[in-house]
């Protein structure tokens, strides 16, 4: 077989092109954050929030408005109760959606285009109804890797956790994890998060801009 040199060449460019890629996505898009425990702590109580609303996984630009404004409604509820009004049978209790709005705009930097009844919570004149017994299944979410990937942005590498038997105390609570092997608390699901850095008012906080299920390797 009689060597080609030229083809031989255009291997090793090949080659090197997607070698450079590599180390390109393993180390230019995805650099490691080492969090101090401020962050850690920070990041946890944030990301908490979305797994105790047991909010559904979405891609980038793939958050279905209900799904926003189902998770608005459980954060005040279960966070800012002082905002609900209850109904005089004292069955349920009733928010303004304009709280709803301001919760939307906080953890995703958007507002849904029109606020209207979803699955699970009904509006009635401009007030979303929640009953009272509306309260999910305590859990916690772990922040195990963040990675910095430029203009702002982060991945987060996350664990979801089921608490039992235990006080709704996060500090606690993480104490508790970090002995290990807790029977109150009992790892439920692997996630990964694209959050985004903003400045308002000279005040930083995160959004959230995709959830999603981390596939087993």
């Amino acid at each position: 077989m009689k060597f080609n040199k030229k083809y031989f060449l255009v291997l090793i460019v090949v080659i090197l092109f997607f070698n450079g890629c590599s180390k390109f996505s393993n180390t230019t898009l995805k650099k490691e954050v080492a969090m101090d425990t401020k962050l850690q702590e920070s990041l946890d109580t944030f990301f908490t929030y979305f797994s105790e609303a047991d909010i559904k996984d979405f891609k980038e630009n793939e958050l279905t408005e209900e799904e926003m404004i189902n998770f608005s409604v459980y954060h005040n509820f279960i966070h800012d109760f002082d905002k609900f009004t209850i109904f005089k049978e004292r069955c349920c209790a009733l928010i303004e959606s304009k709280y709803v709005k301001e919760s939307e705009e906080y953890f995703f930097g958007k507002q849904a285009s029109k606020h209207e009844s979803t699955g699970k919570y009904e509006l009635l004149d401009n007030k979303y109804k929640v009953f009272l017994a509306n309260k999910g299944e305590l859990t916690i979410s772990k922040t195990d890797k963040l990675y910095d990937l430029g203009n702002g942005e982060y991945l987060a590498e996350l664990s979801i956790y089921n608490v039992n038997g235990f006080e709704e105390d996060l500090k606690g609570i993480f104490e508790e994890l970090k002995k290990g092997n807790s029977k109150f608390i009992k790892l439920k699901v692997k996630k990964t998060a694209k959050i985004k850095k903003v400045n308002q008012n000279g005040n930083e906080r995160f959004i959230l801009l995709a959830y999603e299920t981390q596939q087993e390797k």
